[in-house]
């Protein structure tokens, strides 16, 4: 039987968040998402999406915002 101190159940944001802070502080967990990959929550309710706020505000930790994903910069 597999066994871990931490179970994160859900992908979106916090999640992802949380799961990296854990990994971060040593913590062993695992997280569970419906979704094919985590953060597809967002990613398959919306087909564009723009933020109002700096992209400093974007960022989770450890995970800074890409440029890359920028659609306004093509």
């Amino acid at each position: 039987m597999f066994q871990t101190e931490v179970f994160v159940i859900g992908g979106g944001n916090a999640a992802v968040a949380l799961t990296a802070r854990l990994k971060a502080l040593g913590v062993e967990s695992v997280m569970a998402e419906r979704n094919a990959q985590p953060g597809d929550n967002w990613a398959l309710r919306y087909n564009c999406m723009r933020f109002h706020l700096p992209t400093s505000f974007c960022n989770l930790p450890y995970m800074p915002y890409k440029k890359a994903l920028r659609v306004d910069q093509e």
